[in-house]
């Protein structure tokens, strides 16, 4: 039987490969031939995606039931629709739990792409995709109000990823604005959490050199906002502060790199010329900030060599323990610098779609 179902199989899907074509206008006829040829047919049919079966049925011949009466024939066709819709959530389901919520989308819309519920499904996997690629925007403006089938109720976003969301999508703050500083400090944080569940994500996606440069970014960003929190800005120093000249200073005679200076006199730092500034104005985190990126078997500071910035070879090559020690190491660094990071990062790092 199983070698009869192959090679009926096998005949059927080249037959249908040949006739070429959209297979939209297609119809496969199972009213005649074995029970193996009709099973055949069936899966090759649903290989190609050709949702058309028609089957003719009569009245039965009371003495001879085996035969239909001539004139009462009549044509039935079955629409396999419901079946490929239910393949395709399976399929997307997969992929949505692997982290790939463009492919997951891509594929509802190809398979069924005239279906309402596919199309919010689609959404849902639109809204995770462009929250991981960092355009708030786009995931802000999506609305989803369609029935859900039941195993995607969970990915639905929450009331509170929406807000999340909604507060990352609002423009920066105006360097005009009195507040400006503490407004960045605020927001900072925001990044900073989102940034590390992201890099969580490359971490579990084995995407190990994304996962290296979004754990230095997370670093540099958290000694910004600090420095936001004393009224300084990274990226527009004073040189006449005291501590700033005596940094300065020191650097240069150890023969270190300077601070970066603007076109309108100001400074710059970078990640490690802020966590030394922020250790001279007695920032409790500030060594901390320091150690972190010399330390481990990949190292934050290491970053400057991949692939992906100034190097010729990837420094990421590791497996999932060493990174997942590295993130959990910044993890419990960013519960000191924020009271409500766990909530926040709960939040942030999609937990309910890898159940």
């Amino acid at each position: 039987m199983g070698s009869t179902l192959d090679t009926c199989y096998d005949h059927f899907q080249r037959v249908i490969t040949e006739l070429g074509g959209p297979c939209e206008g297609m119809s496969v006829d199972i009213t005649r031939g074995t029970k193996a040829m009709s099973a055949a047919l069936l899966l090759a049919a649903f290989r190609h995606r050709i949702t058309r079966v028609r089957y003719v049925e009569g009245d039965r011949d009371p003495t001879n039931p085996g035969v239909v009466v001539p004139g009462s024939e009549r044509i039935r066709d079955l629409h396999a629709d419901i079946a490929f819709k239910h393949r395709a959530f399976d399929d997307g389901r997969l992929l949505f739990q692997k982290g790939d919520f463009a492919a997951t989308a891509s594929l509802l819309r190809n398979v069924i792409p005239r279906d309402d519920t596919v199309q919010c499904v689609a959404r849902i996997a639109d809204f995770y995709s462009a929250w991981d690629r960092f355009d708030y925007e786009s995931a802000d403006s999506l609305h989803f109000n369609s029935p859900m089938p039941s195993q995607w109720q969970q990915c639905i976003p929450s009331q509170r990823q929406r807000q999340w969301v909604h507060q990352l999508a609002q423009p920066l703050p105006d360097q005009a604005d009195p507040c400006y500083k503490f407004l960045m400090a605020k927001r900072l944080r925001w990044l900073i959490v989102d940034l590390l569940a992201n890099g969580k994500r490359r971490v579990h996606q084995c995407h190990f050199e994304d996962a290296i440069l979004r754990a230095y970014r997370v670093l540099e960003m958290l000694g910004q906002a600090r420095l936001f929190d004393r009224g300084f800005d990274s990226a527009n120093l004073p040189q006449d502060h005291t501590v700033i000249q005596k940094l300065q200073e020191d650097r240069v005679k150890k023969g270190s790199a300077g601070f970066g200076i603007n076109k309108d006199g100001t400074l710059n730092a970078a990640r490690e010329q802020v966590a030394h500034i922020l250790n001279r104005l007695g920032d409790p985190l500030a060594q901390e900030l320091l150690n972190i990126a010399e330390k481990g078997t990949v190292s934050i500071k290491s970053r400057n060599h991949s692939v992906l910035v100034h190097g010729y070879e990837a420094i990421g090559l590791c497996n999932h323990e060493v990174l997942n020690a590295l993130y959990e190491e910044l993890r419990q660094i960013l519960r000191q610098d924020c009271a409500n990071f766990d909530e926040n990062f709960t939040i942030a790092q999609f937990e309910q779609l890898w159940v």
